[in-house]
């Protein structure tokens, strides 16, 4: 039986041997960047990496959380040349999409951010 208390790594199909994902979308939907499983025993906990390899601006990861609705968005700003890290824990079953944006909230550029994933996974608490 599973330790409830202890998480077990995910593999991430889209960041195959660590490559990050580039995110190539500068308005919604946005660029897959993973997709919770499915599975009604797991939980999960999703952190994203976000690097920004322009060296001259700021840009904007729109970060779209089970939908593209306005409440599912978060923002993370990201400076040239940084990285950012952002976690999340969630429920099965949703999409993480992600678009790129300037600081001011314009347009963004294609494949200037970069996502790397790692995902955990944890048994659900479930009692008799």
């Amino acid at each position: 039986m599973t330790d409830i208390n202890t998480p077990e790594i995910v593999d991430v199909p889209l960041c195959s041997n660590g490559v990050p994902i580039s995110i190539v979308a500068t308005n919604s939907p946005g660029t897959l960047i993973y997709s919770v499983p499915n599975d009604p025993d797991y939980w999960y906990e999703v952190t994203l990496i976000v690097s920004n390899i322009s060296g001259t601006t700021d840009f904007v990861l729109e970060i779209e959380w089970g939908g593209n609705a306005a409440s599912n968005r978060t923002a993370e700003f990201v400076t040239k040349l940084t990285t950012r890290t952002c976690e999340a824990r969630l429920c099965r079953g949703i999409s993480i999409y992600g678009y790129c944006v300037t600081a001011s909230g314009g347009v963004g550029t294609a494949s200037v951010l970069n996502v790397q994933v790692k995902s955990l996974r944890y048994k659900q608490n479930r009692t008799p």
